[in-house]
C-alpha cells in the first residue's frame, strides 16, 4: 500500500528498468540451474546466495556482468570450489541470459499507458546499452519513453546523480518536479535523492535492511499504486 500521500505538481516520471517495469521471463534460478548443468557441475551454491552476494557487491561494479562473475567466483570458493569454476559458470549464465526474453512486470503497461501524454516519461538504468536496448526494443517501450539514459556507460552508474541530472536536462525538467521508481533502495532511491528527485521504492514485499539508512520519498508494493500517488484517475 502506498503511504497515503500524494505528489503534486509532478511533471516528469523516471523509472528503472529491471524489476521496476520489465523482468525476464525466465528466472534466475532457472538459468543458474541450467548453468550448472551446462559446465557439467553439480549446483555450487543456491540462486538465494547469488542473491545476497548481488545486495552486497552490486555497488562495486559497473556491469551486471563484472558482479555476477565476482559473486560466482566468491560463493564457489565461499565453499571450498575451485574459484575458476564460479567464472565458468558466469559466462555459461551470461551466454544463455537471452535479453530479449522479457515482459512487463504486472501492472507496468498500465502505468505507462496512463501517465503517457500526462508527464514526461524517462528510464534511468544501469548496465550495457547493448542489452538495456534489446530488452527495451523486446517490449517496444520506445512507444512511451521520451529519454533513455544508460547509466554506467554515458554517465557513471546509479547511486550517482549524473544518470538523473542526464534525464532531467534531455527532458527539460527541473528535480523539484520530477519523480524516480525503483526497486533498488541502494541505486534508484540514494540516487534520485542525491539528485534532489523525489524518490520513489518499489518495494513489492520486501523491507530494508537492519544496515539500511536509506530512505525514499514514498513506498509502494506495486506498479498501479504509483497511479494513486501522482494523483492520476
Amino acid at each position: 500500500m502506498t503511504d497515503g500521500k500524494t505528489l503534486a505538481g509532478i511533471d516528469t516520471v523516471l523509472f528503472d528498468l529491471d524489476h521496476t517495469l520489465i523482468a525476464y521471463r525466465r528466472t534466475s534460478g532457472e538459468l543458474l540451474a541450467a548453468s550448472f548443468e551446462a559446465c557439467d557441475l553439480d549446483p555450487l551454491f543456491p540462486v538465494e546466495a547469488y542473491y545476497e552476494c548481488f545486495d552486497e557487491l552490486r555497488d562495486q561494479h559497473d556491469s551486471i556482468e563484472s558482479l555476477r562473475a565476482d559473486c560466482f567466483e566468491r560463493l564457489a570458493a565461499e565453499r571450498g570450489h575451485d574459484p575458476s569454476l564460479g567464472r565458468e559458470v558466469a559466462a555459461a549464465y551470461t551466454a544463455m541470459r537471452d535479453q530479449t526474453n522479457v515482459a512487463f512486470v504486472p501492472g507496468a503497461q498500465t502505468v505507462l499507458d496512463r501517465l503517457y501524454g500526462q508527464v514526461d516519461l524517462g528510464v534511468v538504468t544501469n548496465g550495457t546499452g547493448e542489452a538495456q536496448r534489446a530488452k527495451i526494443d523486446a517490449v517496444d517501450l520506445d512507444q512511451w519513453i521520451d529519454a533513455t539514459v544508460f547509466a554506467g556507460e554515458e554517465v557513471p552508474a546509479k547511486p550517482e546523480a549524473a544518470p538523473f541530472e542526464r534525464a532531467l536536462t534531455r527532458l527539460g525538467s527541473t528535480p523539484g518536479s520530477a519523480v524516480h521508481v525503483g526497486d533498488s533502495l541502494s541505486s534508484d532511491v540514494a540516487g534520485a535523492n542525491a539528485a534532489g528527485l523525489h524518490s520513489v521504492w518499489l518495494a513489492d514485499g520486501d523491507e530494508p535492511g537492519p544496515e539500511t539508512s536509506t530512505a525514499p520519498t514514498h513506498r509502494i508494493e506495486s506498479m498501479p499504486e504509483l497511479l494513486a500517488l501522482l494523483g492520476v484517475e
